[in-house]
């Protein structure tokens, strides 16, 4: 009956939070969109993030300030992830990587400076691109993620069915300002799933190394050796 209650709760708070930052508004598009559906979406990208941290995938983050708070900085320095401003964006940078990274490569101006440090991460294999900030730029990385065959989530969009490049949608009217965490909502929601899904990865590298020995593992990786060293390995155990 306890956990009925607190989940009911929790719910009850995502709700009141979505109105609190406004992100329910009167716009056209969310005319014919319950606050219910939001919420639905919202939480099951948080888990599609949760679970790609888990699994060690690389999510890429579009959209976000240049300057982003300690605590994101913190949690990404243990993680994959990647997250790109939408003015540092270069066009082809996911589908066309070969030709665009040789061309910076090539200008001495741009491989000291900060800028080129965050575009030469995304020579790395991405698994995820989400679109957080709706911008100029969305459309030139929601096609290159569809044309490299990456899911990509776009927030702050429409549910039009005849704009179906995108791999799921999150309609709403999200804003990021620069080291705002606690009026972001999309802020503190990542933060709290990146924190559980590094906790998560803890404990199961933890049992993976707590484990004992399989004896057949063992044979196999010592059937080169003696077979007087082999068997003392094999009574040890």
């Amino acid at each position: 009956m306890k956990i009925k209650r607190i989940q009911q709760r929790r719910n009850k708070l995502v709700k009141l939070k979505l109105i609190q930052t406004k992100i329910y508004t009167k716009e056209q598009y969310l005319e014919n969109i319950k606050i219910e559906d939001i919420e639905y979406r919202l939480k099951k990208i948080c888990y599609l993030i949760y679970k790609y941290n888990v699994f060690n995938k690389r999510i890429l983050f579009v959209g976000l300030p240049f300057n982003i708070t300690l605590k994101l900085q913190e949690l990404i320095k243990n993680t994959k992830h990647i997250f790109i401003p939408n003015s540092v964006w270069l066009n082809g940078a996911i589908s066309n990587k070969n030709t665009n990274f040789s061309n910076l490569l090539k200008n001495k101006n741009t491989t000291k400076n900060q800028i080129s440090e965050l575009l030469f991460q995304l020579k790395k294999n991405i698994d995820l691109v989400i679109v957080i900030n709706n911008s100029d730029n969305s459309n030139d990385v929601l096609n290159e993620g569809y044309v490299a065959r990456i899911p990509v989530i776009m927030l702050n969009t429409n549910l039009n069915i005849c704009f179906n490049k995108p791999s799921y949608k999150v309609p709403g009217n999200f804003k990021f300002v620069n080291k705002k965490t606690r009026n972001n909502l999309f802020y503190s929601l990542l933060i709290s799933t990146l924190r559980k899904g590094s906790n998560k990865m803890v404990k199961t590298h933890y049992k993976v190394v707590m484990k004992k020995p399989n004896k057949k593992s063992i044979k196999e990786n010592y059937k080169k050796l003696p077979k007087k060293s082999y068997k003392k390995i094999i009574k040890k155990i």
